[in-house]
């Protein structure tokens, strides 16, 4: 018949397996860091619970065993993770923690960025992009150009641009910014939803490529600009 598997521990069997004296075996037990129950008048420790502890904190380690903290590294990120993530600083990191106000958890001597936290922050930004990212957003930034870009070809500042647009288009950016590295609008749309609610510009037939980027080439009826009723102020 099978052995059955210990479902708890004694005192001493967890301050042996953690090279803890007596002392600081019962301070942990006094701080309530896992669950324990009364056997026969004495105090034992459930396992689970011990190996749930052990598993998100990283002060103490068992000896000869594994190292601690293994579910804590699986959902959190280092500072230096994410620096290493994103190719950025460690200083950047905090900063980025401040400013944005990041969520953080503090686990004995460490700060942790738990990864729905970090994974929520990246989606609201565009600017700090992973290799990966990087990569996967290079064919949409080359087919694509940024509002000042998109000024230029037009012979126009960039609030004539966005001004131009009207509000439904307007609402759609910050979507389109998510869409390709350095906040970069897919020239496409933008540029076909500018002529279809804007009569002051004009596209010409013709259009030129050059490597890695669609140019097209705009003419403006100049006259019209000021006098154009779809313009917004």
């Amino acid at each position: 018949m099978p052995k059955k598997k210990k479902k708890t521990m004694a005192v001493h069997e967890m301050a042996e397996l953690l090279g803890l004296k007596k002392t600081d075996s019962y301070w942990l037990i006094h701080k309530q860091k896992f669950q324990t129950i009364t056997v026969n008048g004495k105090t034992r420790v459930v396992i689970e619970s011990f190996e749930k502890w052990y598993a998100n904190q990283v002060k103490y380690k068992k000896a000869g065993g594994p190292p601690p903290g293994e579910e804590l590294r699986r959902n959190t990120y280092s500072p230096q993770e994410i620096a290493e993530l994103l190719g950025i600083d460690d200083t950047t990191v905090y900063l980025l923690i401040q400013k944005d106000h990041i969520p953080t958890i503090k686990v004995d001597y460490w700060m942790r960025i738990p990864k729905s936290a970090f994974e929520s922050w990246y989606a609201s930004q565009s600017r700090y992009r992973t290799p990966e990212d990087r990569e996967r957003d290079r064919e949409v930034e080359e087919a694509s150009m940024t509002m000042p870009e998109m000024a230029k070809e037009l012979g126009i500042p960039r609030s004539e641009v966005y001004n131009c647009l009207p509000e439904s288009v307007k609402i759609s950016l910050p979507s389109l910014e998510k869409t390709a590295y350095r906040c970069r609008k897919k020239v496409l749309t933008v540029i076909e939803k500018l002529l279809d609610f804007c009569s002051t510009w004009t596209v010409s037939p013709a259009y030129t490529r050059r490597p890695g980027a669609i140019t097209w080439m705009m003419r403006t009826r100049r006259n019209s600009i000021k006098a154009s009723p779809t313009r917004k102020s």
